[in-house]
């Protein structure tokens, strides 16, 4: 039977029975942090850095690794587990930003927009940074979330529309709020929002505690994930890249010990939505497939 929900003046994306997790990833760095001279210097002058720096600078592999450089890992996963995702890209013009850009394309994952800076509140920088993207990629893109999910409603939404954009990700409501894709505002019929769920850093401290911290961590995500199957929700997902732990990473060791076990979190929900879901997928894919089955009202 099919149910309608109406919340105001909002516009639901409702269907029969359909559980999505949209998987998604944001690169808020591309480059290795002493890849510039700057970045170098800090980290010689830097007494927590400074041995890695030296070892950086003498060519060893581990100090080399790159912590943001983890996109083959999640590729790898989500296709062990048949899902696919978007990752949310930084608009930086460069040659590390332009050989991302080209490994994600070449397997076939969408790409969007991670703006940043100003942009949230100014059209002409959110239109610039979205053509940087899609110079580089050769092709447009339909979505985008703000860095540190930054948005000045409505009129970020606004703008977004204005540039040209199908989709934002970037609101984040309380306790895991809304579970429905949706029109934020009817002046922006035509944008979409696919609301956060929960993302990797909602467990950082849960996860660092005790000797079963993995397994509390895992019992508290998969009651968000039931709640989101039995309501027939979109549950939108956020993992860094840098919540992929690499142990042989010398900087991981040192700044991100906060996501040790977060690689094996992952795996966690894609297992889950194997079994689960009705899909595993990126942002444009889950609107596609509830636009499938859509009923929109006022």
């Amino acid at each position: 039977m099919r149910q309608f929900c109406v919340l105001g003046r909002l516009s639901i994306l409702l269907c029969d029975t359909m559980f999505l997790i949209c998987l998604t990833h944001d690169i808020d760095q591309l480059e290795h942090p002493f890849s510039s001279t700057l970045g170098l210097a800090h980290g010689l002058f830097n007494s927590a850095k400074m041995r890695i720096a030296l070892r950086y600078l003498a060519g060893v592999a581990s100090a080399r690794k790159n912590p943001y450089d983890t996109y083959d890992r999640i590729l790898d996963l989500e296709k062990k587990y048949g899902a696919t995702s978007t990752f949310f890209v930084v608009p930086a013009q460069s040659k590390a930003n332009a050989e991302c850009l080209a490994r994600l394309r070449a397997a076939r994952t969408e790409v969007a927009l991670h703006n940043i800076g100003t942009s949230y509140i100014s059209p002409s920088e959110l239109a610039r940074q979205k053509n940087v993207i899609e110079k580089f990629l050769g092709s447009e893109i339909s979505g985008v979330r703000s860095h540190r999910l930054d948005l000045m409603i409505p009129r970020t939404f606004e703008f977004q529309k204005h540039c040209g954009f199908k989709y934002d990700s970037s609101f984040f409501p309380p306790r895991y709020g809304n579970k429905r894709i949706y029109t934020p505002f009817p002046a922006t019929d035509g944008l979409l929002e696919l609301p956060l769920a929960f993302m990797d850093s909602d467990f950082q401290e849960m996860a660092m505690v005790g000797p079963d911290a993995l397994q509390k961590t895992w019992t508290r995500i998969e009651r968000i994930l039931e709640d989101y199957r039995r309501r027939q929700g979109v549950c939108t997902i956020l993992w860094h890249p840098t919540a992929f732990y690499d142990d042989g990473c010398e900087l991981h060791n040192l700044n991100y010990q906060h996501f040790k076990g977060f690689d094996k979190l992952y795996e966690m929900i894609l297992e889950y939505g194997s079994t689960k879901s009705d899909r595993m997928c990126g942002c444009l894919e889950a609107i596609e497939h509830w636009k499938g089955s859509e009923e929109s009202m006022w």
